[in-house]
């Protein structure tokens, strides 16, 4: 029976560098996936900071472990990944959100036209974006999307 590499290493939780050590080694699989989705500027960022946390100021070992990452910090994946699905979580809202604001603009616009200031617009736009989503088939495009966001074929 394959054992982990908590069984395998003595960790102490106390010191940051042996805990970074277990953390980086036992979750390799897993980096590989953060290093394929995240985003290449915040990893950067977050390495950085990571650097310049464990060494202090800019001094010539920040510098010197800036130029040589070729394999970040499982502490800098971890913030940059979830940066970059916040990212795309408000890519997605925006590009649903902005078809139904200009519904609900030309609603309005033409019922203070028609001079019935009185009538709600919501009354009248909100059957407008259902038929919309419904029509423009918005279920399946936003699954295409989602989906296509972790396939090879997209990047």
């Amino acid at each position: 029976m394959p054992t982990s590499i908590f069984e395998d290493e003595d960790v102490t939780f106390n010191d940051i560098s042996s805990l970074s050590k277990h953390v980086d080694e036992g979750l390799d699989g897993y980096r590989d996936y953060l290093i394929k989705y995240s985003d290449r500027e915040l990893v950067q960022f977050f390495e950085n900071a990571q650097l310049k946390r464990q060494y202090g100021e800019e001094t010539e070992a920040v510098k010197r472990d800036k130029d040589e990452i070729e394999k970040p910090s499982i502490f800098a994946l971890l913030p940059a990944y979830a940066l970059s699905e916040i990212k795309s979580a408000f890519k997605i809202g925006f590009y649903l959100y902005l078809p139904f604001v200009v519904v609900d603009l030309v609603v309005s616009s033409v019922l203070l036209a028609l001079g019935m200031m009185m009538m709600s617009p919501v009354t009248i736009s909100t059957p407008i974006k259902l038929v919309l989503f419904v029509a423009l088939d918005g279920w399946t495009l936003l699954s295409k999307g989602l989906i296509l966001q972790y396939m090879d074929i997209a990047t």
